[in-house]
């Protein structure tokens, strides 16, 4: 499972969202899956929400978030929405010198 993810509090409290606005999630979402520092994730819910970036004028329209009672966070953009909106670049770091910042004569390797 991959995806976005939004504590619970976060959507309560500071959204302000009502819980009448989740949304039921798929059988693959309830199983839930292992986050990325080995604690299992389990959603509650889901919801969809409209959002933009206030140095951009493009809006993202009804992203579907999973509902975590995790508040070790506020939200996650996943991979997937990273990479399907173009949200960032994806850094180019091959072919180019690295400069010698150590002073030992040499490059280091890319």
């Amino acid at each position: 499972m991959q995806g976005n993810i939004i504590s619970q509090k976060f959507v309560e409290d500071v959204l302000k969202y009502p819980r009448s606005a989740f949304c039921a999630l798929t059988k693959e979402e309830e199983a839930g899956a292992i986050g990325i520092t080995g604690h299992q994730l389990i959603p509650t819910a889901a919801i969809y929400l409209t959002w933009y970036h206030k140095k951009s004028t493009r809006v993202f329209r009804d992203m579907r978030f999973l509902i975590s009672p995790n508040e070790q966070f506020d939200l996650i953009i996943g991979a997937g929405s990273i990479q399907r909106d173009k949200l960032l670049d994806v850094p180019n770091l091959m072919g180019w010198p690295i400069p010698d910042i150590h002073g030992s004569g040499r490059r280091a390797s890319n």
